[in-house]
Parts: C-alpha cells; structure tokens; sequence
C-alpha cells in the first residue's frame, strides 16, 4: 500500500509561520536586552546599595590622557624614596689594597690617601629583650614580711610586653594579617614563639582598652550629619561578608 507525500503548505499557512518565528525571536531579543540590562546595573549607574555589587572588579577605564612626552619617573620636585647616605654610620670596616694594580708591589703599611665610601642598609638581627623583674621580700624588725609588688603589666612569671602586644595589634588590625600567618610571621621575624590562642587574646584585650575611644567615635558618628559610611566586602571561610 502506498503512502502519499504531504501536500506543500499553503502561502497562507507559511505567511503565518514566518510572523509567529518573527514574534518569538522579538521576544527573545528583548528578553536578552533586559537581562544585559539588569547585569550591567550597581551601585554607580543606579540606586542599589554598594553592598550588592558583590567583590566582582569593575573594568579599568581605558585611560583618557594623552603622552606629554615627558620621559618616565618621578615628577619635577617630587623627593621620591631613593636611598641616601647618612654622616653618622653605625659601624665603618676599612678597606685597603694589598697590592699595586701597577707594578704589583705590596702595599702594606702605606698610609691611605683617600677614599670613597659606599653604605649598606640593613636590619639587625632582631631578637627578643627578656627583663626579669625580682620581686622581693623583706623581714621588717617586727617580724613582718612585706613582698615588692610587681608592675601592673608584669601578671604572670612569663608574659608578652607591650611592645610584642603592639606588633600583633598592627600587623592583624593594619596588615590584615590572619592570626595563624601572624603568629607564623612573630616566630620568622622575631623569634617569639607565639599561638593564635595568644594572638586572639592580645587582640580581645586591646579592643577592651579602646572602650572608651569607640564610644566617642560611635557617639561623633550619631551625631554628624553624614556619617559617609559604607561596606567592603570580603571572604572569610570561602563565604562572603561584609565590613
């Protein structure tokens, strides 16, 4: 038994087909628009607050200035940084020649008859200063035994100075150093085996002595009339947070 082909659609049927393919690709355009639209939308091209842009970067505007043909480095008057010698070194090592460049013979015990000086800058070995404080007693003629008392910074027989408390507090609070890379970098750098049980502590303890600073800071901010506050955003365990 033999089947027919089917028969060719009609003009009509094909003039519909064509504004119904053309209506949905419209639509789709127009969807497609309207997500490019809400992707492109922050905080600087509209009213959502900063904290919704997430950490994604901006695209570095391409620079609008021209060359002035000025060659590169530091501008007309600007100090810089560069490296100076000082008059006043901590230590001087004295080089002398032991032979002619010339003639080849020895020229020991020739005085010098000048000679130029080149400085090196350096840190010292960087070590831990112990100071034992001795507490101690004394028998008064009545019989009494009367104990020196201890500075108020000295708690405990073995215990952190403020100059130890004041490197964590700053490579934590302005270095943003983690408390396990800050202990890590006390030992490297200064031999003082710390944890970050003790690194926590010294951080705990300094926002308590700041109490009163951050409610004058907090009692300023109520009262100004724009406080220019915003948020920062930052990852912490891999999840997203907010300063």
């Amino acid at each position: 038994m033999s089947v027919s082909p089917p028969s060719p659609p009609s003009y009509e049927e094909l003039a519909t087909l064509v504004t119904e393919l053309k209506l949905l690709v419209s639509a789709q355009a127009e969807r497609i628009a309207e997500l490019e639209r809400q992707v492109a939308v922050n905080s600087r091209n509209s009213s959502k607050p900063p904290s919704s842009d997430g950490l994604r970067k901006e695209p570095a505007p391409k620079s609008l200035r021209k060359a002035s043909g000025r060659k590169p480095g530091r501008a007309k008057g600007d100090p810089g940084g560069r490296l100076e010698q000082v008059c006043d070194p901590d230590a001087i090592v004295d080089h002398h020649p032991s032979a002619c460049d010339g003639c080849g013979n020895t020229l020991s015990g020739v005085a010098s008859s000048g000679y130029r000086a080149r400085q090196v800058f350096d840190l010292p070995e960087i070590t831990p200063e112990v100071t034992e404080h001795r507490l101690h007693q004394v028998r008064c003629g009545c019989g009494h035994v009367t104990a020196a008392v201890a500075p108020g910074q000295v708690s405990a027989a073995a215990v952190y100075g403020p100059g130890v408390r004041a490197a964590i507090c700053y490579l934590s609070a302005y270095q943003h150093l983690p408390a396990k890379r800050l202990a890590e970098a006390m030992g490297s750098m200064f031999a003082l085996p710390i944890s970050t049980g003790t690194v926590l502590s010294v951080l705990a303890r300094a926002h308590d002595g700041l109490a009163g600073f951050e409610a004058q800071v907090k009692e300023h901010l109520a009262t100004a009339p724009v406080a220019h506050a915003d948020e920062s955003g930052v990852r912490v365990a891999g999840k997203l947070h907010w300063l």
